[in-house]
């Protein structure tokens, strides 16, 4: 592990493919992965520029949750910032759902060889996704293997200290 690279533990269960993702892992990732999967992850190919400055600025907005929110343990595990632990209870849901899609975004990427991972409710339609009706359990986001097929991914954050 390099001074500069961040480290999460993970466990995967109940995955049919690929053999052998079951069991526990660990994501290695640079800050730059970190900022990369903070503003792609969610949109298609090709949208992350679509809105002119407006992208920019969001870009930017994005960018900054990791000097305004997180550090990097000794270890290398991530961990709030002071100023992350006095957020009111809807910024850090806030910022749990935007860590946690990012984190989502690079697990299928290292593990799931899925390049871009899309929002079901803004893409979901224009690829005909199938959703089951009438249920409050919903994924997040979906995305194309490399090797064929397809996988949807549910993104969770963490509400508690770290």
């Amino acid at each position: 592990m390099q001074s500069n690279e961040f480290v999460v533990p993970c466990r995967a269960v109940e995955f049919s493919t690929p053999p052998g993702l079951n069991g526990t892992h660990r994501l290695v990732f640079t800050a730059d992965a970190l900022a990369h999967a903070l503003f792609t992850t969610g949109r298609a190919p090709g949208e992350t520029a679509s809105h002119g400055w407006t992208s920019v600025f969001e870009w930017l907005h994005r960018v900054a949750l990791m000097p305004a929110y997180l550090r990097r343990r000794p270890d290398g595990r991530i961990a709030r910032s002071d100023l992350a632990r006095e957020l009111d209870r809807s910024e850090k849901v806030a910022l749990s759902y935007a860590v946690g899609q990012a984190m989502t975004g690079i697990f299928a990427t290292q593990l799931l060889d899925v390049r871009f991972l899309m929002h079901v409710d803004r893409y979901g339609g224009s690829y005909q996704l199938v959703v089951p009706p009438n249920t409050k359990s919903r994924p997040d986001l979906f995305g194309q293997r490399g090797t064929g097929g397809w996988i949807v991914a549910e993104a969770k954050g963490r509400s508690t200290p770290i």
